[in-house]
């Protein structure tokens, strides 16, 4: 992903400029890209939270087109310690120790930590390279 976007990952806004001013080759290697997460993802998923029963796990991916602001577009959503921890797939005290460890930031809001989402993305990235 960081090589698609020269190692800066845009804002949806800006994704969605980016994405219309496509031609049919960059579609197509797009497509390819996306296929090959979607098959990773769904490995990952299945390593981490196997599923019980017989159906299998499919993800749904909303291709609405619409414009987003504010504090709740991709990478600027704040998460508790709970959420984050669960986002994570681990405990809030694993979570703690990362923090005290300095590979995850953490912000003090009213005497609680809170964490942006772009950044337990950015831990999940670098713990898979």
């Amino acid at each position: 992903m960081e090589e698609l976007f020269g190692g800066k990952v845009p804002t949806p806004k800006t994704l969605g400029n980016y994405l219309r001013r496509f031609e049919k080759e960059h579609i197509d290697a797009l497509k390819k890209f996306l296929t090959t997460m979607g098959y990773t993802l769904r490995a990952h998923t299945r390593k981490v939270h196997p599923h019980k029963g017989e159906e299998l796990p499919y993800f749904k991916i909303d291709g609405t087109a619409h414009e987003q602001t504010g504090r709740k577009m991709e990478g600027e959503s704040w998460l508790s310690t709970k959420e984050a921890a669960n986002y994570l797939c681990t405990t809030p005290n694993a979570l703690r120790i990362l923090v005290c460890r300095k590979r995850l930031k953490a912000y003090k809001i009213s005497n609680k930590l809170r964490f942006l989402k772009a950044d337990l993305r950015l831990l999940l990235i670098k713990k898979e390279e």
